[in-house]
């Protein structure tokens, strides 16, 4: 619908990665097929939707 929450398992700065925040998310189920748009949403603030993921099974 848009507007479905994923599951955060983690986030946080990786040492294997300096300055590189990293967040681990389980994807709801939703149906496969086109890429749709990814927000995150920290204290607050949202990013814009300009990022995408592809969804699938």
């Amino acid at each position: 619908n848009g507007n479905t929450p994923g599951t955060v398992q983690f986030s946080g700065l990786t040492p294997q990665f300096p300055g590189v925040y990293q967040i681990n998310a389980v994807v709801p189920p939703i149906p496969a097929g086109n890429a749709v748009p990814l927000q995150v949403q920290i204290g607050g603030i949202t990013s814009p939707p300009s990022a995408f993921i592809a969804v699938s099974q």
